[in-house]
């Protein structure tokens, strides 16, 4: 029955709808996993969309595609800093959403110097943008375009295995780095330190997503 009365409280439903709803004879032989089955049946019946949207999988905004710099002018336009790399697809993806989930629909864009302009649904004085100042906004991985060969997204590549040209297990790429110069894989190593890798032709030979695996021109690394 506990796991009967945490379903009730992660649906957020009354208490009188886990009542038993069989004679107790036959409810005692039934497996939980059965009466849960059950149980659900009934109220898919009963609040059709109300449990649908409960248990509908979250959508997970994580790919971070701007920030807010400040207002534009006093009818609610905001300055973003635009992350990817063409500013005017903001209207493309017309919603943004901030790390908690707030959805920002995008009605109008236009480029300011090399800021992006864009004017948000219901933010229509300079007041409110001034709260906004040094939001992040947030999509889903989904609504990237597809990355053309041998180019890659930066989420892609984290979490990947890292290994040597001759075998060597080096780590996994917890983070993507930019000092100046060039992309930099930045790797836990199996020795518990961080080591950087250029991403760049002479190094990373071969980046396999299906294998989760990055294969890295380094033979001298020592283990």
């Amino acid at each position: 029955m506990k796991k009967l009365h945490w379903l009730r409280k992660r649906l957020k439903l009354p208490r009188l709808l886990l009542k038993r709803r069989l004679p107790q004879r036959l409810h005692r032989h039934l497996s939980l996993k059965l009466r849960l089955k059950l149980l659900l049946k009934h109220l898919q019946k009963k609040y059709p969309l109300n449990l649908q949207l409960r248990l509908k999988k979250k959508v997970q905004h994580n790919i971070l595609i701007a920030t807010i710099l400040t207002a534009h002018g006093v009818r609610g336009w905001v300055k973003l800093h635009w992350h990817g790399e063409d500013p005017l697809l903001a209207l493309t993806y017309k919603t943004l959403y901030d790390k908690n989930g707030r959805a920002f629909e995008v009605m109008e864009q236009r480029m300011q110097g090399k800021a992006l302009a864009v004017k948000f649904k219901d933010i229509d004085d300079r007041g409110d943008v001034e709260k906004l100042r040094g939001t992040e906004l947030f999509i889903a991985r989904d609504r990237l375009p597809a990355a053309a060969e041998n180019e890659f997204y930066h989420i892609d590549l984290i979490g990947l295995h890292v290994r040597s040209t001759d075998g060597k297990h080096i780590g996994t790429v917890r983070a993507i780095q930019n000092f100046g110069a060039s992309d930099l894989l930045e790797v836990s190593t199996a020795r518990g330190d961080v080591e950087y890798f250029p991403f760049t032709d002479d190094v990373v030979t071969e980046v396999n997503a299906e294998e989760q695996l990055i294969i890295v021109n380094m033979p001298e690394y020592d283990e």
